[in-house]
């Protein structure tokens, strides 16, 4: 082992006009609705790449793999529970005692069940899970399912 030799390579802040060019464009189009945001971040990770604003291996390094371990399991659990037919019972339980009140009760809820699953599990975990059933109680209310989503986000990444 060679200690002259630094273990980390040092800032390129010659590259960050060109980082964050990457990013501006990336949010731009993604509002234009240009297409959608998984290829744009696609997109935006490879001219990142092709730049050299990070090297692979740097890329590759920083990946948490059991974070992306979890969340492909949670994929898994989330596809079964929507196939085995559970949450639209769930949902089914739940409307007709949040169909009298305004859609933010209903939205309160979603966001409450969240936060508290996200402190027994990990966030991710959450998401994955909440998600088909935060959507399908939006749908049987006949509200936009997307603040729905945005409840579980927020409450997910609220956790300690």
């Amino acid at each position: 082992m060679n200690v002259s030799e630094p273990k980390t390579r040092g800032y390129r802040r010659h590259k960050a006009p060109i980082a964050i060019a990457v990013i501006l464009a990336v949010v731009l189009a993604a509002s234009l609705d240009i297409m959608p945001i998984a290829g744009l971040a696609v997109l935006g990770m490879a001219a990142v790449l092709v730049t050299r604003c990070i090297e692979p291996d740097e890329a590759f390094a920083s990946v948490d793999w059991r974070i992306i371990g979890l969340i492909v399991a949670m994929l898994a659990i989330g596809t079964a529970l929507e196939n085995a037919g559970l949450v639209e019972m769930m949902v089914a339980a739940a409307a007709p005692w949040l169909s009298g009140f305004p859609p933010v009760y209903a939205l309160a809820a979603i966001y409450l069940l969240s936060l508290m699953l996200t402190e027994l599990v990990t966030n991710n975990a959450v998401a994955v899970v909440v998600t088909p059933i935060a959507i399908q109680l939006a749908l049987s209310l006949g509200v936009d399912p997307r603040p729905f989503v945005i409840a579980v986000m927020f409450a997910a990444s609220a956790s300690s």
